[in-house]
């Protein structure tokens, strides 16, 4: 599991630290997220701001790929079937980290759960050579989600805009292995400027396996 072409796609995995930026306070929405493709559907918080691509919006509505779909929308997607955010406010609005959440559907390579964990290990275990002033907060860890087995751990990281001060961002990882797929759910803040963690574990609750 520790070849190249498992770092290039760990690379990919973790490809959403990327510049959102800062603050508030809300609770949960009417709004409901729900991907037929993997049977997941949770409800994120209310008037935070949709961000994803057309393309992403297509993928979630397919029910079902043909195996040269999957082809295609992996070589045209770095291995992503949909990708999506919703973050606490507006691009460019706010100085700082946008607190943010993000779901993420890719292509599953492992076989059965004991070798997806491993890989959730060595993808977390990787990123201390990918961001800036890693720290692990929890390591990987076996957690059910919706009666799911599933992986979660936690970890800080730094983020230096330009013209700008470091921000350490705070990120709480799930993955949920679904078959052929998986989804990355994770959620970002900044315990010092705008923790949001009781927000987080709201949306955690909503968070249900529908087939």
């Amino acid at each position: 599991m520790r070849s190249r072409t498992l770092k290039a796609y760990i690379m990919r995995h973790y490809f959403f630290i990327v510049l959102t930026l800062l603050l508030a306070d809300s609770s949960i929405g009417q709004t409901i997220y729900q991907n037929d493709l993997v049977g997941l559907k949770l409800q994120p918080p209310k008037n935070w701001k949709y961000i994803g691509t057309e393309e992403s919006k297509k993928n979630l509505k397919e029910i079902k790929f043909t195996e040269e779909q999957l082809k295609d929308i992996s070589k045209s997607n770095n291995g992503i079937i949909s990708q999506i955010s919703y973050i606490k406010y507006e691009m460019g609005s706010v100085v700082g980290f946008i607190p943010t959440i993000k779901i993420t559907v890719r292509l599953n390579p492992a076989t059965n759960f004991d070798e997806f964990k491993n890989m959730m290990i060595a993808s977390a275990d990787d990123l201390k050579s990918t961001l800036n002033s890693f720290q692990y907060l929890d390591s990987v860890t076996e957690v059910k989600l919706s009666d799911h087995n599933s992986t979660y751990y936690s970890f800080l990281f730094s983020i230096t805009p330009v013209s700008s001060d470091k921000f350490i961002v705070r990120a709480k990882s799930y993955d949920i292995p679904r078959g052929k797929y998986f989804v990355s759910i994770t959620f970002m803040d900044n315990e010092s400027t705008e923790d949001c963690s009781k927000l987080f574990d709201e949306v955690l609750k909503t968070i249900s396996i529908i087939n």
